[in-house]
């Protein structure tokens, strides 16, 4: 290859990066434009609503001065009707104005025409509201059969003196004052304006309003789009084959007027035009700098003789040798070669730089960067991207990376290149973006992946692609282990549910492995209770799923011995969770292996059952794949685990509580045998609440020996601010025989001997001995369990929080009043018309607060949603605005039904869920653009508060305040 050839290749490659930074800048502008032509449609869109608003206005005085004219209290029809014709001339807002009598028969009418059909006047919404608000009123949008004209009618009652209604005057507003507006406003060509009411039928278009007017588009995307939201932003394809971007909003605020949307639709190609005019001329000019730079290389080419282009090859060569260098070594003189040498020279510095930066990007890159030509080969790829493929960049480069890295979908199936994506782009020069595919190492292994593939042009025509790829193993990894915490907690809540029905042992355990095998998605359950026999064999006693007689071929033991060696028997014999990864490679599962594997059994757990530090058996999962066990996995099956046999005990307990009352009533020393063997405290009093009997579950749980209880009063082991009430409670009872709590649980404060208080579930019973009653009272120390259950609460918070990136924080509902601090001002709702008033209201002081009018548009939006759920769930509520640090927050408390506190984590972990069938998207919402969400819920009612701040801020990450457990 001559040198000329190789100069001109050389420059050709300098300007390779500058492509790309304009191509990036052109992006840049995109993105800018359409941001700019956002805010311009919409201010349009407000000025066309408050046009609406001020036509409504003046209908309204015209009416009231009209109905005060003598020639329309008269009902005068031709001096009326030529009154209305004058100002219907003058005034082409009108269509046409007139006056009907009570009845509905027409009296005068600007525009003569058909008589009035009085049965069809009295039909028209406005005629019905004149008459029953005997005020001004607003009919329903309609279209002339005729004329094709969208008119809105608006009336208002004529009275005579005795105040009764005599006639009604009215007035069709045209609403081709739209088409006005559009005509000033000077929109782009080929934008169009829109007026439809709430069913979708097009009122007004500009332009070419025949052709449209009186057609629906309620089927249309953008219909369904603008009839569902309301108010928004959208890209859609128009009637007329058009790509357009559409901002929408309601039209005007009159609560006695139907609905109706205004949209505006600019072109698409309209919009972005500057910043593909830029893009073009950029690349002009590019263009042109790099063709005069060829054509001084072409030139100067042919001026090389002897030593100075030997010297100029040399360099030439070890330049494009990777030497960047290299240099002339020729003296840069004034003439022609001189200069060239100069020029070739400094082209070497420039060529050494760009590359040198070039390189440092591509380097520092944390992702995976590489780019292809239009064959799909690639041209470089940083060293991030090569060390994820596990290849060398020398191995990649020239290669065809589909072969390579991207050849077999994630079902093992062949790829074919024609229906790859980033060949699809290359192909038709459009970006693709794709957030779920898989990417393959050079050992064989795929990891998954999202990319971008963004076309590479150079003068207008495709020349390859640049493609970034990022590894989402971790984040696939986390949005698992979340799916899997939202599994076990939704699995913990149904066991706790079967635990809380269930009024036998084996119902529970039945319940409790039906559940583990329907929500938890296992595909078998098992729980096994320790016999300690010299086999010490593990004995079934319920099961769910598929078992197929799985528990009765094999045997399993908790002993130090080869049958003791899984899961089951691990549990047990430790006390500690077991895992089985894969049960068929495995060693320690050999002697269940094949019966396993019949079965489809690939994973088992156990987790031990254990009450009063003794583990009696153990809670058995088996999957049908391969599972890799989490800590939060892990703490929340020990936790069902501790559940199911705090239930266990609790049924053994409530069966031995019946065996002991029972034995109580036939004999007072078979009672005391009973008691004083009990696990429970049990304690007798008279009717003066002399303790009579302590049995030593009684000394253990209050610290008083039995000596020191017996004969004293009861009142010694309760907190002093409930011994008045107790003695009242007694005196009562024997006086009325009516109870006031359930005696069969109760839950209350004790008091022991140290004075500490602790939390006792008290049962109660009587008996008459000698015409006097004795009360039983059965006691257990409940204070571990409410300690765990203050955890579950307190973990319930924690995951929704970082569930929702520290956006939504669970309070009570005296903690988000403290943080919230005095209102500013405060307003009871009550009804959906309350909404459009209020949003103005808290616009309005939003802007003048000094908020940014973008963030003030989703502060409204958010206060919106946040009292529609109030209105919709609870029929209203109070609201109130607040001054916070740097923001203000928006609060709405309701006296609704609430949340379950066990439902809480579906609100932030599932997605869709709500108390009624729409509420997950206004949460969404609220979650999605509000600074900070506080929500306190439960039967009392829900409050939840917005808060925004004046100016964007930062937010850290708050994954890494997800619980220890977790880690």
């Amino acid at each position: 290859m001559s040198l000329r050839i190789r100069l001109l290749l050389l420059i050709f490659f300098a300007f390779l990066p500058v492509l790309a930074l304009i191509l990036y800048t052109a992006s840049e502008w995109r993105q800018l434009a359409a941001v700019e032509a956002n805010e311009n449609t919409f201010r349009l869109l407000r000025s066309t609503s408050a046009e609406y608003e001020r036509l409504i206005d003046g209908a309204r005085q015209l009416l009231i001065v009209l109905a005060q004219l003598p020639a329309v209290r008269a009902n005068d029809s031709a001096a009326s009707s030529a009154i209305f014709a004058y100002l219907v001339a003058k005034d082409p807002t009108y269509a046409n104005i007139g006056t009907v009598d009570p009845t509905g028969e027409g009296i005068a009418n600007a525009i003569p025409g058909p008589v009035v059909v009085a049965a069809r006047t009295r039909q028209r919404l406005w005629f019905q509201r004149a008459i029953k608000t005997r005020d001004f009123a607003i009919g329903e949008y309609q279209i002339g059969q005729v004329t094709r004209k969208a008119t809105i009618n608006a009336a208002y009652p004529v009275f005579d003196e005795a105040g009764s209604i005599q006639a009604i005057v009215l007035a069709a507003i045209d609403l081709s004052w739209l088409n006005q507006i559009a005509a000033r406003a000077r929109l782009p060509q080929g934008s169009t304006l829109t007026l439809i009411d709430s069913k979708g039928v097009t009122l007004v278009r500009y332009p070419d309003p025949q052709r449209w007017v009186g057609r629906s588009i309620s089927g249309t995307a953008l219909g369904k789009t603008i009839l569902t939201q309301g108010t928004g932003v959208t890209e859609a394809v128009g009637r007329d084959g058009v790509r357009r971007m559409y901002a929408f909003i309601p039209l005007g605020e009159q609560a006695q007027a139907p609905g109706a949307y205004v949209s505006l639709g600019i072109p698409k190609d309209i919009v972005f035009a500057k910043a593909y005019a830029m893009l073009t001329r950029n690349l002009i000019l590019l263009g042109l700098v790099a063709a005069l730079a060829l054509l001084a290389a072409w030139v100067g080419g042919d001026l090389f003789v002897t030593r100075r282009i030997d010297a100029l090859e040399r360099a030439a060569k070890q330049l494009s040798g990777g030497e960047l260098s290299a240099r002339t070594g020729l003296q840069h003189g004034p003439d022609e070669l001189g200069r060239l040498a100069a020029t070739f020279d400094e082209m070497a510095v420039s060529i050494e730089q760009l590359t040198h930066l070039n390189q440092l990007i591509l380097d520092s890159a944390g992702e995976g960067i590489y780019g292809l030509d239009r064959d799909g080969n690639a041209i470089f790829i940083n060293p991030a991207g090569a060390q994820m493929l596990g290849w060398s960049i020398e191995e990649i480069i020239g290669r065809r990376l589909h072969d390579l890295i991207h050849h077999t979908k994630p079902d093992g199936t062949p790829y074919p290149i024609e229906e790859c994506p980033t060949y699809a782009a290359i192909r038709d020069g459009i970006e693709c973006r794709l957030m779920d595919e898989i990417l393959w190492r050079k050992d064989g292994t795929s990891f998954p992946v999202e990319y971008v593939t963004t076309p590479i042009r150079e003068y207008g025509e495709l020349i390859g692609a640049a493609v970034v790829f990022r590894d989402i193993t971790e984040r696939k990894q986390a949005e698992e282990n979340l799916r899997k915490t939202s599994r076990m907690l939704r699995m913990l809540s149904g066991v706790n549910q079967a635990l809380i029905r269930a009024t036998s042992e084996f119902a529970l355990l039945q319940d409790a492995c039906r559940v583990i095998v329907e929500v938890g998605d296992y595909r078998m359950s098992w729980i096994g209770f320790a016999e300690h026999d010299e086999a010490k064999i593990v004995r079934p006693v319920a099961h769910a799923g598929y078992e197929e007689g799985y528990l009765n071929t094999v045997k399993i033991s908790w002993k130090v011995s080869e049958l003791g060696q899984g899961p089951a028997g691990t549990a047990i014999r430790t006390g500690k969770p077991a895992f089985v990864q894969n049960i068929l490679t495995d060693p320690l599962y050999a002697p269940w292996r094949e019966e396993a594997g019949k079965r489809g059994y690939v994973s088992s757990i156990a987790v031990p059952l254990i009450a009063n530090s003794q583990v009696f058996g153990a809670v058995c999962l088996y999957t049908g794949k391969p599972e890799t066990l989490i800590p939060e996995e892990v703490k929340l099956l020990t936790e069902l685990a501790d559940d199911l046999s705090y239930g266990i005990m609790s049924l053994r307990t409530r069966a031995e509580r019946r065996r002991a009352l029972e034995a109580l009533q036939e004999s007072e020393e078979r009672f005391r045998l009973v008691a004083e063997n009990a696990t429970d405290a049990i304690i007798t009093i008279d009717e003066e609440s002399t303790i009579s009997f302590a049995n030593r579950a009684a000394e253990e749980i209050f610290g008083y020996t039995t000596a020191e209880m017996l004969g004293k009063q009861v009142t010694m082991l309760m907190p002093e601010h409930l011994r008045q009430d107790h003695f009242a409670g007694v005196k009562r009872y024997l006086k009325t025989g009516k109870r006031r709590l359930s005696w069969e649980s109760v839950e209350f404060p004790g008091r022991h001997k140290s004075g500490k208080e602790i939390d006792l579930e008290i049962s109660y019973s009587e008996y008459i001995k000698d015409g006097k009653h004795i009360f039983i009272g059965i006691l257990r120390d409940i204070t571990e369990r409410k300690r765990l259950e203050e955890h579950k609460r307190d973990f319930y918070r924690r995951t929704i929080l970082a569930a929702t990136e520290g956006k939504l924080m669970i309070c009570e509902r005296d903690e988000i009043e403290r943080i919230a601090g005095p209102p500013e001002t405060s307003w009871v709702v009550s009804r959906a018309e309350d909404l459009g008033v209020l949003r103005r209201k808290i616009a309005e002081m939003a802007l003048s607060a000094g908020m940014e009018k973008s963030r003030v548009d989703g502060f409204v939006l958010c206060v919106g949603e946040a009292l529609t759920n109030a209105i919709k769930h609870a029929g209203g509520g109070k609201a109130s605005l607040h001054r916070v640090t740097d923001g203000l927050m928006f609060l709405v408390s309701d006296e609704g039904p609430g949340i379950e506190a066990l439902a809480l984590p579906e609100v932030a972990l599932k997605t869709g869920y709500s108390t009624a069938k729409s509420l997950g998207m206004g949460y969404k919402a609220m979650i999605s653009i509000g600074d900070q969400v506080y929500l306190a819920t439960g039967p009392g009612g829900t409050t939840v508060a917005v808060e925004m701040k004046l100016q964007p801020v930062e937010r850290a990450s708050l994954l890494s305040s997800l619980p220890d457990t977790w880690s």
